[in-house]
């Protein structure tokens, strides 16, 4: 049983594209699958947001249990498990976030304020306790040069 070369390059040639289609039918056939298992998961899994509601607006000076007892008193006692205020507070946040990279901006330039000063005395061996903070001018400008 010999086989010529050419016919073993047709052999692999076919054998190459029927594994291609093959690959190709099963990723659609599994993209497929994975829709509809999804959505079965999503129809049988219950979850705290299915029976959440979003009210805006709200005066800021009411409480839990008055937005409780209102709850209440429109569906039912045994409907109501929970009542939570959110506030829309982004903004604060966003400006802790930036306070908090000042405060590390501020840190990092009195290390290298110390950095300095504690190399500048190695390499002179001179420390004078009475020119240790310097004019509040000086300092300023080495805040200013370090920022």
């Amino acid at each position: 049983c010999t086989i010529s070369k050419d016919q073993l390059a047709v052999f692999f040639a076919w054998l190459d594209t029927v594994s291609t289609v093959f690959v190709i039918v099963a990723w659609i056939w599994l993209k497929k699958f994975q829709s509809k298992e999804a959505d079965s998961l999503n129809r049988s899994t219950v979850t705290s947001s299915d029976y959440t509601i979003c009210v805006r607006g709200i005066d800021p000076e009411t409480t839990e249990e008055q937005l409780e007892a209102h709850f209440k008193g429109i569906v039912g006692d045994e409907q109501v498990a929970e009542v939570h205020l959110a506030f829309a507070n982004s903004k604060e946040i966003s400006l802790y976030f930036k306070r908090g990279k000042l405060m590390r901006k501020r840190y990092d330039c009195i290390q290298r304020i110390r950095y300095e000063r504690t190399s500048q005395r190695r390499r002179t061996g001179v420390y004078e306790p009475s020119k240790r903070g310097g004019s509040s001018k000086a300092r300023e400008k080495r805040l200013k040069k370090l920022l």
